[in-house]
């Protein structure tokens, strides 16, 4: 088979003696380019080539599909989120910290007044049940629990602090006088130094009604939060939130 018969079909686009076309390797191959014409095209795209499979080795991010410049932000939504290690729930609250409860609760139940620590829990994990800031605010948003005494006695299971499980990485934590509580029928007596904030993974967060914010501690430091003997301090499995 000779060069001219590996060219392109003399009735094609890019064959024969029509106009436009290649011509054949014989003296009869009408008024097209002859094909030994496109040897230097074909010798500079083989150097072409060869210069852009060297400057994909040198920078081989070219490869990679285009994407931001820098990481975007992350966003910690304050909701339930699976805990691997245990099955159960995990809350992230990192966005909400140093924040007012006016900056929280959509009912605009912010009396600074009032203790909020129930209320601020309530807004986190969805406790809609018993005396709500609703009922305190007709606001526009979902209401929240505000009572520290009825969101214990929703807790599946409770008990004291060293005796929590070391496997429950998240939990309610409690603290109050050691006589105010009821461990068997999981009841709470409604007096005024009691307090409720979440553990999660080593850490309370809870809102301090003293400086008007969100804060966490080591349980150690919650300890302190009220003088003996109203420092005991119980743990609550979740309940169930709305």
């Amino acid at each position: 088979m000779g060069v001219s018969d590996q060219l392109p079909h003399p009735n094609s686009p890019l064959g024969g003696g029509g106009p436009g076309g290649f011509r054949g390797a014989g003296p009869a191959g009408g008024n097209g380019y002859h094909w030994t014409d496109i040897v230097p095209f074909l010798a500079d795209m083989s150097v072409l080539s060869v210069r852009v499979a060297v400057e994909l080795i040198a920078h081989p991010g070219w490869l990679k599909p285009p994407g931001p410049l820098a990481d975007p932000p992350v966003s910690v939504p304050a909701k339930v989120q699976p805990n691997g290690k245990d099955g159960k729930g995990q809350v992230s609250l990192s966005s909400y910290l140093g924040k007012n409860i006016s900056e929280i609760c959509p009912n605009h139940y912010a009396d600074p007044d009032d203790n909020h620590c129930a209320h601020f829990v309530s807004h986190m994990l969805g406790y809609q049940f018993g005396v709500t800031c609703g009922q305190m605010k007709n606001g526009p948003g979902p209401a929240a629990n505000i009572r520290v005494q009825e969101v214990f006695g929703q807790c599946p299971a409770v008990g004291e602090w060293s005796a929590k499980p070391a496997d429950l990485l998240y939990c309610l934590v409690f603290i109050t006088n050691a006589s105010n509580v009821d461990l068997k029928n999981k009841k709470m007596t409604n007096v005024p130094r009691k307090h409720v904030g979440i553990f999660v993974d080593g850490l309370i967060w809870h809102y301090s009604n003293s400086k008007h914010q969100v804060v966490n501690q080591t349980p150690d430091a919650f300890s302190h939060h009220y003088a003996a003997p109203s420092n005991a301090m119980f743990y609550g499995q979740t309940p169930q939130g709305s």
